[in-house]
């Protein structure tokens, strides 16, 4: 096979791998970035093959290709699956049965400012903490126009267990598929939420996130955010 076809065949397949990317979960300006530096070497590598007048590629060097086009195109995929929403991004709708007894859905919840506050998991130290920290700034909480939730991948009664414990007076919500702690990027290696929480707008979209949430200071913090989000009070 000449270096002219395997480029074009290879080419071809990056454009299904793009295709793949976009279609299924969207592509960040970073890993746009990541995707076009992938062409970029792959396409150095045929244009030295032919500047060297290597009319024909073995079979072995069109194999040791492909793998490391479908390897970068598992990577590229596998970086855009875990990926975080952006400030400004529209946030990824979800479903999800709390311990009041409720469902809620995000896209239900347009025209109100929501707060998504995932967490590693029930009745460990630093949970329990925010969990109380947050119950206790609740009543002035109630003056902004907010949804408020705690979110982690326990099952539902465990979090109805942990919300009874804590008097907490919000839902807290279960991810138990772990499948929204996916799509915002929170799933952590062993398998839990990271201590992340999302603020999202009325239109739906991704005002802020918190990456730095301290449990202890998590009920006083949420309140500086609202204000500093200009969020409305009733």
């Amino acid at each position: 096979m000449s270096a002219r076809k395997v480029s074009r065949h290879v080419q071809a397949m990056l454009h299904s791998v793009h295709q793949k990317l976009t279609s299924t979960h969207g592509a960040s300006a970073r890993q746009a970035v990541i995707f076009n530096a992938e062409k970029k070497s792959l396409a150095y590598h045929f244009e030295w093959a032919h500047n060297q007048n290597q009319r024909k590629v073995n079979r072995m060097q069109l194999n040791t290709l492909i793998k490391k086009i479908f390897v970068s195109g598992l990577i590229i995929m596998a970086s855009a699956a875990h990926a975080s929403p952006n400030v400004g991004d529209a946030a990824p709708d979800w479903t999800l049965q709390g311990s009041d007894g409720q469902t809620y859905q995000l896209s239900q919840l347009r025209g109100k400012h929501v707060v998504l506050a995932f967490f590693p998991k029930a009745f460990t130290g630093g949970c329990t903490i925010e969990c109380k920290s947050v119950r206790d700034s609740k009543k002035q909480v109630r003056r902004f126009d907010v949804e408020f939730f705690m979110a982690s991948v326990d099952d539902l009664e465990t979090n109805k267990a942990f919300a009874d414990q804590n008097n907490a007076n919000f839902p807290i919500l279960s991810d138990a598929s772990k499948s929204v702690s996916e799509a915002y990027g929170v799933l952590a290696g062993m398998g839990y939420s990271k201590r992340w929480t999302f603020y999202i707008d009325a239109e739906g979209k991704v005002s802020k996130i918190d990456k730095d949430v301290n449990p202890r200071t998590a009920g006083r913090d949420l309140l500086k955010n609202l204000v500093a989000l200009e969020v409305p009070t009733f």
